[in-house]
C-alpha cells in the first residue's frame, strides 16, 4: 500500500469548494482558520464554552454567506473575523447597554502580575477580557479588528464620540493595569532578594 498524499487546498479552492457545498473544502476552511477565529471569539466572550458557541454560529453564517465574500475587497480571514466579532457582539448586546460607561477608576481590578518584561500574549488577552464590556467591545473592534469609530457606533448603537471615549478609557485602564503589574513585579523581585 502506498502512502496517501494529502493535498492542501489554496484559499481560492477552499472558497470555491465552500460555494459548491463541498464537505472537504468546508473541513479545510475550519481546519485552516479555527485557531485564529476562536481567538477572535474568545476576545469578546467571558468563557471558553460561550466562545465555542459563538464560533459555531459564525461558521453557519460563514458557509451561508460565502457567496457575499469578494476577494477584491479584502482577505477571507478578515471577512470571517468580522462575522465572528459581529456574532459575539450580537449576543452580548442583548444584555448590555454600550452607551452607559461607568467611571473607569471604579472598575480597575487588581491583576496578578506576570514577571517584569514577560507579559505574554495570553496575559494581555486576560487584561483585555477583564475590561468592562463597553470598553472591551470598542477596544477589540477598533484596535484588533480595524473598524472605524463610525462603524463601531453603528454596530453598538452609540455615537462616534462615545466610541472614541470608550477607547480612550479602555487604553487608560490597560495602561494603568500593566504599569501596576510591572511595579508589583519589581517589588516582588526586590523582596525576594532580601528574603
Amino acid at each position: 500500500m502506498g502512502k496517501k498524499i494529502k493535498q492542501t487546498l489554496t484559499e481560492n479552492q477552499i472558497i470555491q469548494g465552500c460555494l459548491a457545498n463541498n464537505p472537504n473544502a468546508q473541513k479545510a476552511l475550519v481546519k485552516t482558520y479555527a485557531g485564529y477565529l476562536y481567538t477572535v471569539s474568545r476576545r469578546y466572550m467571558p468563557d471558553e464554552e460561550s466562545a465555542k458557541d459563538i464560533l459555531q454560529e459564525a461558521y453557519i453564517k460563514i458557509f451561508t454567506y460565502m457567496h457575499q465574500f469578494r476577494s477584491g475587497q479584502g482577505k477571507l480571514k478578515s471577512w470571517m473575523s468580522r462575522i465572528v466579532a459581529n456574532e459575539a457582539l450580537r449576543r452580548r448586546k442583548k444584555y448590555l447597554d454600550y452607551s452607559q460607561a461607568p467611571d473607569p477608576e471604579a472598575l480597575i481590578i487588581k491583576v496578578n502580575p506576570p514577571v517584569l518584561g514577560e507579559l505574554m500574549e495570553e496575559d494581555l488577552l486576560d487584561l483585555i477580557r477583564e475590561l468592562p464590556e463597553m470598553y472591551k467591545a470598542v477596544f477589540n473592534l477598533y484596535i484588533l479588528e480595524g473598524y472605524s469609530h463610525k462603524e463601531i457606533a453603528e454596530m453598538l448603537g452609540i455615537t462616534d464620540s462615545t466610541s472614541r471615549s470608550n477607547l480612550a478609557r479602555a487604553k487608560a485602564i490597560l495602561r494603568k493595569r500593566i504599569t501596576q503589574s510591572e511595579n508589583e513585579t519589581q517589588w516582588d523581585k526586590i523582596n525576594s532578594n532580601y528574603s
